[in-house]
């Protein structure tokens, strides 16, 4: 199975929003930085640097679930 880096990191930017929606209060600072950071630098920016500074393992770890998720399922 193949996914080309920009997919890669679409899927990983709406993943980590869906999880920060469900998991966060709107109130909490931490969100409404992040929120702030995503309006100057883009969602785009931010979600390359993730990309970077994270570990193959943890990379992998966010593949798997992709995966389970149904998201590689019209991938071929």
């Amino acid at each position: 199975m193949k996914i080309n880096e920009k997919r890669l990191k679409s899927i990983i930017a709406e993943s980590l929003k869906k999880v920060l929606n469900e998991g966060m209060l709107s109130d909490n600072p931490a969100f409404e930085k992040w929120e702030y950071l995503e309006d100057m630098v883009g969602a785009e920016k931010m979600l390359d640097c993730i990309f970077r500074w994270s570990s193959a393992e943890q990379i992998e770890k966010w593949i798997e679930w992709f995966e389970e998720e149904g998201y590689f399922d019209n991938l071929d």
